[in-house]
C-alpha cells in the first residue's frame, strides 16, 4: 500500500461569525497587504508568458504586479498543493488580453485531469474491469458511466445535477482559500478532470483588470466528468476594471461552479464579466485572511510517525500483508471547543471513504485525536483531513 498524505483545514464553521469583529477599515490607505516586497516586481511584456514556481508557503510578496497585452501568467504547483498568494505594496494591473491562469486540468484519455494550484485531480478512468477512481478533494464526483458519472462541486451546483456529483464546501468569504474538486473518473475510459486552483491578490492601492484581461480558476475535463471551478479573492481599497474574472466548472460551466470573493472600499469601477454568477459575492472585509488560526496535521499513519510543518507531502508504504485496518493521527492547533473533522481517503482506482471525527480542545493547544480508518489494499490512496 502506498499513500500520499497532505493536510490542510478549512474552518467553515468560524468564518461568518466573525465579521462583526472583522470591520472595515477606515479608509484606502489604512489597508496593508502584508508584502514585504522581498520578490519584488511581476512584470511580463507583451505576449509574454512566465509560469512561476509556488513558493513552499504559497506567499509572493510582490511590490508591484504589470501584465501587459496578451501576456499570461501561469504556476507551478508546490509539493503541498498551496493556493496562490499574491501580496502587492503597489497595483496589480492586468491588461487587455493578459491573463493571470490557476485553471484544472482536462483529462488525457484515461489520463485525469491535474487540479490547479490548491486544487483537486481528477478520478482515474476505469474500464476492462478495472473501477474508475472518485474525484479527489472535499467535492469530488462520484465515479459511474457516461450518463452517470459525478462532476466537482465546490460553491455551486454542477449543470442538470446528478446524484454522483460532488458536494458543497467552502465558505463564499474565502478567508481561508481552498480550491476545486476533481470530477470522477469514467466506468469507460476517461478520467475526471482537473478541480480550479485558488489564488487571493490583495494590493495596498489597486487592482484593475482591463478589458478582455482575465483571473481564471475553471475547472478542467469534458466527456461528463468535469472538475469544478476553484477560487479566486481579490483585496484592495479600489477594484475595478470590465475584464473577466471565471471559476466555471469544466467544459464552460458544466462542471460546478467554484468561489470568487471580492473585498474592496471604492468598487464603483467594477463592471467585470464574472461567472458562474451564483459564486460571486463582493464585500468590504479589508483583511487577507481569518485571523482564525487553526490547522490540522496529520502526525502518523499506520505507525509511520510524519514531522509538523513538513514542507513535503508524504509517502507511507506498509509491508506486505499489512491488515487494511489502520489508524490516522490528526492534530488540531489554535482552535477552540470541540473541532469536528473528516479523515478522507481517496484510491487511485475506486470509491473514496470518509472517517469522521472529534478533536477535544479543553485540555489545551495542540490536541490529537486517533482515529480508525480502512487502507484498501494494492492501490496507492491519497489521505486529507479538513474541518467538517
Amino acid at each position: 500500500m502506498t499513500m500520499r498524505t497532505q493536510s490542510m483545514t478549512t474552518t467553515l464553521r468560524t468564518l461568518v461569525v466573525t465579521l462583526v469583529a472583522l470591520g472595515l477599515a477606515g479608509n484606502a490607505a489604512a489597508f496593508d497587504s502584508g508584502s514585504d516586497e522581498s520578490f519584488g516586481d511581476i512584470t511580463l511584456a507583451v505576449d509574454e508568458q512566465l509560469q512561476l514556481a509556488v513558493p513552499p508557503d504559497g506567499v509572493f510578496h510582490c511590490t508591484t504586479v504589470t501584465l501587459a497585452t496578451g501576456a499570461d501568467l501561469t504556476f507551478l504547483k508546490n509539493d503541498l498543493n498551496t493556493p496562490v498568494t499574491i501580496l502587492a505594496t503597489g497595483d496589480i494591473v492586468v491588461n487587455s488580453g493578459a491573463t493571470i491562469n490557476v485553471t484544472g486540468g482536462t483529462s488525457s484519455g484515461a489520463n485525469p485531469g491535474i487540479g490547479g494550484p490548491g486544487g483537486f485531480d481528477g478520478g482515474a478512468a476505469g474500464g476492462s474491469g478495472v473501477e474508475a477512481g472518485d474525484g479527489k478533494g472535499p467535492g469530488g464526483g462520484k465515479s459511474g458511466d457516461s450518463g452517470t458519472v459525478g462532476r466537482g462541486v465546490f460553491g455551486c451546483e454542477a449543470f442538470n445535477p446528478r446524484d454522483n456529483d460532488g458536494d458543497f464546501y467552502g465558505n463564499p468569504l474565502l478567508l481561508n482559500m481552498i480550491g476545486g474538486s476533481g470530477g470522477a473518473g469514467r466506468d469507460d475510459t476517461f478520467g475526471g478532470g482537473g478541480g480550479g486552483g485558488a489564488i487571493l491578490l490583495a494590493s495596498n492601492t489597486r487592482i484593475q483588470v482591463i478589458w478582455s484581461g482575465g483571473i481564471y480558476a475553471e475547472g478542467g475535463g469534458s466527456s461528463g466528468a468535469e472538475g469544478s471551478g476553484g477560487a479566486i479573492r481579490l483585496v484592495a481599497p479600489i477594484v475595478e476594471g470590465n475584464g473577466f474574472i471565471y471559476a466555471r466548472g469544466g467544459e464552460s460551466g458544466t462542471g460546478g461552479g467554484g468561489r470568487i470573493r471580492i473585498d474592496t472600499l471604492d468598487g464603483s469601477g467594477i463592471t467585470f464579466g464574472s461567472q458562474p454568477p451564483c459564486a460571486v459575492s463582493i464585500g468590504s472585509i479589508m483583511r487577507v485572511s481569518s485571523p482564525q488560526t487553526g490547522r490540522l496535521d496529520i502526525t502518523d499513519v499506520g505507525g509511520t510517525a510524519i514531522v509538523v510543518g513538513t514542507t513535503s507531502a508524504v509517502l507511507v508504504d506498509l509491508p506486505p500483508g499489512s491488515s487494511e485496518n489502520q489508524t490516522v493521527t490528526v492534530q488540531a492547533t489554535d482552535f477552540t471547543g470541540m473541532v469536528p473533522i473528516q479523515v478522507a481517503l481517496t484510491p487511485e482506482k475506486g470509491s473514496r471513504t470518509t472517517f469522521d471525527a472529534t478533536i477535544d480542545m479543553s485540555g489545551g493547544s495542540p490536541a490529537s485525536v486517533v482515529v480508525p480508518v480502512v487502507i484498501p489494499a494494492n492501490v496507492p490512496v491519497e489521505i486529507n483531513v479538513w474541518t467538517r
